[in-house]
């Protein structure tokens, strides 16, 4: 993929991380000009229903529609994947075995959207995938890298558009994976702002400079003070991150 084409404006996605929709509405309006590409995850979702993302994108914003869909019944997969391809949704999120990615692909079709797997939740580390028995000296993947590359290209090969990946791990899942995977990273957190949750994360432009397409921001933007500001100097930082 062209990144260098990606404008940074375009790069940038705000995670609708609330339960109603005026709350997702004010945010949208405080940052109209600057953001045009949000995310819609289960909380939003299963809150206000799918009517949600069609007022979004009525608005002119892109919509990123963050489910994790798992694995079920070919029926099921084909029904929900058709459902975001028609609404004309950008980016939808998988966390499923490599036959219900294989549905997927096919249910979208020739559709815009485009199927990104999940590698490993930022808000796990390598000995949080120690302790869930995900990796080790007994297992296939012995370290978080040998994990993440695997997951990688294990859905890439089943039909997967693009990964979901820490800023921090994006360099070294480029040389794995090459340039032309979609890669997208949560976790993003600017100089100086709260972790939360998050164990493994990258600054806006630590993230592209080492690879990252598109960075999802969701709680440093939608908590803080002036959302506006820190929205325009995140913006600041994918643009010397491009120069």
């Amino acid at each position: 993929m062209a990144r260098t084409l990606i404008s940074s404006q375009d790069r940038l996605i705000v995670a609708l991380d609330v339960t109603k929709k005026d709350e997702a509405f004010q945010l949208i309006e405080t940052l109209d000009g600057l953001v045009s590409f949000y995310k819609v995850g289960w909380a939003l979702f299963l809150a206000e229903g799918p009517a949600v993302v069609s007022e979004i994108m009525q608005r002119g914003h892109r919509v990123f529609l963050d489910l994790k869909i798992p694995d079920d019944i070919p029926d099921q997969i084909k029904r929900t994947v058709a459902y975001a391809a028609n609404t004309g949704v950008r980016f939808v999120t998988m966390n499923a075995t490599g036959t219900t990615l294989q549905v997927a692909k096919e249910a979208k079709g020739d559709s815009r959207l485009q199927l990104l797997s999940v590698t490993v939740l930022t808000s796990l580390n390598e000995q949080d995938l120690r302790a869930l028995d995900m990796i080790g000296p007994d297992r296939p993947q012995h370290t978080l890298d040998d994990f993440i590359v695997w997951k990688a290209k294990y859905s890439l090969d089943y039909g997967s558009d693009g990964l979901i990946c820490s800023g921090d791990s994006v360099a070294m899942l480029r040389e794995q994976v090459g340039d032309d995977p979609i890669i997208v990273c949560p976790g993003i957190r600017p100089l100086g702002v709260d972790h939360d949750d998050q164990k493994r994360i990258a600054t806006p432009a630590e993230a592209v400079t080492n690879g990252a397409d598109y960075l999802v921001v969701g709680r440093p933007i939608r908590n803080a003070h002036d959302p506006r500001a820190i929205t325009e100097r995140i913006l600041e930082d994918i643009d010397c991150a491009r120069q």
